[in-house]
């Protein structure tokens, strides 16, 4: 064959052959076809129908079929699609003709209906308001871009609105339920709200207790130490304080937080009093705390170790993670899906621990609680005492602040003092201590997790599209829950996550080091028990810690990379290894 004759065989076999770009164009009388998706890709949603009517050239006397997995659909020149089941359907369509045939396919994605979605940001008590008062109703509501979408707001069976905010107000006390209807092409979505009307506002004071688990809300100290007392406020606007010690008052301590210093063992109550001072309000609400002063000395409650000592931590008190992407993940070193108790949790944990798997906390607060079958000396020198493995690398760096403990009651629990490590971003003006976030349980589940700050800011842990288990949120929790801690400022850029300089778990700072690997496997950080402080960042002098607390230090999120979540392998005693 010649070049020429060549030349004309390939150009009537390209003409003939199926176009990807689902472009084929006419030829000396072949037939054509042109779909009018340019990436040859249809969505429908379930159990919608969708018709797909392509152009035609030279299709006289066609015969057309559309076939899915090998089966005839179709010998219309157009094709009507329904399916009640989601997923990817591909279609090829064949024309043929005198002249010849052409042959392509298209894919057809069936996807979920996508009804609204309705979830609140509530205060943990329920939602109360004060007789007569305005109180804005704000939902998130997802899926209510569409061009039909409605809501209306229900009272007593009337319709009371038709906006996505509704400002409730209302004079007689007692229970109200509203209900909030919305409805798009796909469905139509309910929910009842049940507020509660008082004659005054319903204020809140409490003090948190130092782990989940705790039965009594007391706190133990050594005579000479002080415990720093702040108390939780629900609903106040402006309050101011008040606090008295077995009922005298306390003339110089008028801030939220109190330092209280026994001198001597004995038992204390220390009373706040905490007055709402705005336009509606003077009301006063008090609260008390039991405060032990033992007797004895640290020294005396020591436990030193023994021949069946080991380094790491051998129990979990509380895993009390933020809502995040890696709650209720699977893989390997993941969830089982039946972690719905606390205990269970805490199993979870310990069972990762044990085999060195990774244990996230969450979005900011998240934190884990652990203890050793001795205590973990203090040994004032150079070298750390305890060191935390995570995964950090130079770009990816999510930063956990450390809590250590001394069991001053004896109990073997943690439910005594908390004392954080000083770090490299202690004392700065952009780190916030007693920073306080309450976070919400969504409905549905798949959604993405509420919450709102000390400070009244509300804000989301996002979902991606990298996690989609049906659960972000630790459903061992209630159906709110109140986190206290420190917040440092985030690093996050599209690069990833800058490290600070020292003092974090799952950080690379200059306490950091690698056993033997490295890229983030096994990457460990250092801790000296010295760096222990109050509140008030003076330090505090202790010679052994019996529980290390590890809790996520920043509430940042990237499209790219999600929540920042800090990552534990194992902890481990550092000094058992020479004291032995």
């Amino acid at each position: 064959m010649n070049r020429y004759l060549l030349a004309i065989f390939i150009i009537f076999i390209a003409l003939t052959s199926c176009n990807k770009d689902d472009n084929l164009y006419d030829n000396n009388g072949l037939p054509s076809v042109e779909f009018d998706s340019e990436t040859g890709i249809y969505t429908v949603k379930q159990g919608r129908s969708i018709t797909i009517i392509p152009e035609y050239k030279n299709v006289n006397n066609a015969v057309f079929a559309w076939t899915i997995d090998g089966r005839l659909v179709s010998t219309s020149q157009s094709l009507t699609f329904t399916s009640d089941e989601i997923g990817d359907y591909f279609v090829t369509l064949r024309v043929d003709t005198e002249v010849g045939s052409v042959k392509d396919e298209i894919k057809i994605e069936v996807v979920d209906l996508l009804p609204p979605t309705i979830s609140f940001l509530l205060p943990p008590q329920g939602l109360k308001v004060k007789k007569g008062t305005d109180y804005s109703l704000a939902p998130e509501i997802q899926n209510d871009d569409d061009d039909n979408f409605e809501i209306e707001w229900i009272i007593n069976n009337k319709v009371v609105g038709r906006e996505k905010t509704y400002v409730f107000n209302e004079d007689k006390i007692g229970e109200y339920t509203v209900t909030i209807n919305a409805s798009n092409d796909d469905g139509k979505t309910s929910y009842d709200l049940k507020i509660q009307v008082l004659e005054s506002e319903p204020f809140v004071v409490s003090f948190l207790k130092p782990y989940y688990l705790a039965e009594e809300n007391v706190r133990y100290v050594y005579p000479g130490q002080s415990v720093f007392l702040r108390p939780h406020l629900e609903y106040f606007t402006n309050p101011t304080f008040k606090w008295s010690v077995d009922g005298k008052e306390i003339a110089d301590a008028s801030s939220q937080t109190y330092a209280f210093t026994p001198s001597s063992p004995g038992n204390y109550m220390v009373t706040v009093t905490v007055t709402e001072n705005s336009e509606h309000s003077d009301a006063s609400v008090s609260t008390t705390e039991k405060i032990v002063c033992v007797t004895g000395s640290p020294a005396d409650k020591y436990r030193p170790l023994t021949t069946s000592s080991v380094q790491k931590c051998n129990k979990v008190y509380e895993f009390t993670p933020a809502p995040g992407q890696f709650i209720y993940a699977g893989g390997t070193f993941g969830y089982t899906g039946n972690e719905t108790t606390m205990e269970l949790a805490i199993a979870f944990a310990e069972r990762n621990l044990a085999n060195e798997w990774y244990v996230s906390l969450g979005a900011w607060g998240g934190s884990m609680i652990v203890g050793f079958d001795h205590s973990i000396k203090n040994l004032k020198g150079d070298d750390y005492d305890f060191a935390v493995q995570g995964n950090a690398f130079a770009t990816s760096n999510e930063p956990g602040i450390v809590w250590v403990m001394q069991d001053t009651n004896g109990n073997g629990l943690p439910d005594d003092e908390w004392y954080e490590l000083r770090g490299s971003e202690t004392g700065k003006s952009t780190t916030i201590q007693d920073y306080e976030v309450t976070y919400f349980r969504p409905a549905p589940y798949a959604m993405h997790n509420r919450y709102i700050d000390c400070f009244g800011k509300e804000g989301s842990v996002l979902r991606n599209q990298y996690h989609s288990q049906e659960y972000y949120y630790p459903l061992w929790m209630s159906e709110s829950y109140t986190i206290r801690g420190t917040l440092i400022p985030g690093t996050m850029s599209n690069s990833g996550h800058a490290p600070y300089q020292w003092g974090y778990v799952d950080n690379v700072g200059n306490d950091s080091f690698e056993e033997p690997y490295s890229n983030g496997t096994a990457q460990k950080n250092g801790f000296k028990i010295s760096n222990a402080m109050y509140p008030d960042g003076t330090p505090i002098m202790l010679d052994y810690i019996d529980f290390v607390k590890v809790q996520c230090a920043v509430q940042e999120y990237h499209v790219s990379f999600g929540e920042v979540s800090t990552e534990v392998f194992s902890i481990e005693d550092r000094n058992s290894l020479k004291n032995k």
